[in-house]
């Protein structure tokens, strides 16, 4: 017996493994500054203490400019984000059809903060963020931006095609 996805689309394999591989990283460095400081394991906290040191990324460092925006973003990455890489794996492992909106609109959200982040530090300023660590964590969010815009393009072309099927059927049924 294999162990394979039903899916056969190999955009659909891709999406399957981004949201697989995006699971430990959103739990353990993305939400990390979410959860309460006495429950949070001492090798969680090396561990974020250690991406943020190596890689010097400001938003996890929490140094993002005040008004409490990319806290906002965690919460959404918390309550939204993180069930929904879950239900999009197992729906994409299916090869599930009715998965096609909600990754449509997952694509679109994720474009949009994702967006938003990368304009934060892009903005930062050299004494505190340089070119090369601009450049690495560039390299590192344009995964997660590019496969998000590629998944709501190919996303709203599969509906396109799904309503126009289907408004080509009803006229025939006519």
């Amino acid at each position: 017996m294999t162990f394979q996805p039903k899916t056969c689309h190999w955009l659909d394999k891709l999406y399957l493994v981004y949201f697989i591989q995006h699971i430990p990283p959103t739990l353990l460095i993305d939400l990390s500054p979410l959860y309460p400081d006495a429950l949070t394991p001492s090798w969680m906290k090396h561990l974020r203490s250690w991406y943020i040191t190596t890689y010097k990324d400001p938003l996890i460092g929490s140094q993002s400019y005040p008004g409490g925006w990319f806290t906002a973003f965690l919460a959404y990455e918390a309550l939204f984000q993180l069930p929904f890489f879950f239900y999009a794996a197992f729906k994409l492992w299916k090869g599930a059809k009715d998965v096609y909106l909600p990754l449509l609109i997952y694509g679109i959200h994720v474009t949009t903060t994702t967006s938003a982040c990368l304009g934060e530090l892009l903005s930062f300023k050299d004494h505190i963020l340089g070119t090369p660590e601009k450049a690495t964590l560039l390299a590192f969010y344009l995964p997660y931006i590019l496969i998000p815009i590629l998944m709501s393009w190919d996303m709203w072309g599969r509906i396109k095609e799904g309503l126009s099927g289907a408004s080509n059927s009803r006229r025939k049924q006519a």
